[in-house]
């Protein structure tokens, strides 16, 4: 009985450690360009930009994951493409949100394409830590 309340905490911490990241990287990638700080690198890396939806749909995924690995009982392979689709879906929206806003940003397929990257990069990481914490 203690194992499973364990978990079920365990669960609603990463539940709201998951929505309150996607709610942070949402409104981060919907402010409009003008509130974003200017940064001198943004300019002299090329594709930092594309770097940056990476990293936080890596980030994301990888925290989504942990929370549904604890809360569901569908497989694994199910879970990753739900995951995977769902990751697609915001990515689209949030591009599609940056176009009609039409404040400075610009929606951007390359966009979308680095965040499904990120996701993919982020189940990755998911899997390889939890085969290494198995062994």
């Amino acid at each position: 009985m203690r194992k499973v309340t364990k978990k079920k905490l365990k669960a609603k911490t990463w539940f709201k450690i998951a929505v309150g990241y996607t709610f942070l990287i949402t409104v981060l990638f919907l402010l409009p360009s003008s509130d974003l700080p200017k940064i001198s690198i943004w300019d002299s890396i090329p594709y930092f930009d594309k770097l940056i939806h990476l990293s936080f749909h890596s980030i994301m995924a990888f925290i989504w994951l942990q929370y549904l690995s604890k809360k569901l009982s569908i497989s694994n392979k199910q879970m990753l493409i739900y995951l995977l689709i769902g990751c697609l879906m915001y990515g689209i929206i949030i591009e599609l949100l940056q176009y009609i806003q039409n404040d400075g940003r610009k929606a951007d397929v390359w966009d979308v394409l680095a965040n499904f990257t990120g996701s993919v990069i982020g189940v990755c990481l998911f899997l390889f830590l939890k085969k290494q914490l198995k062994t």
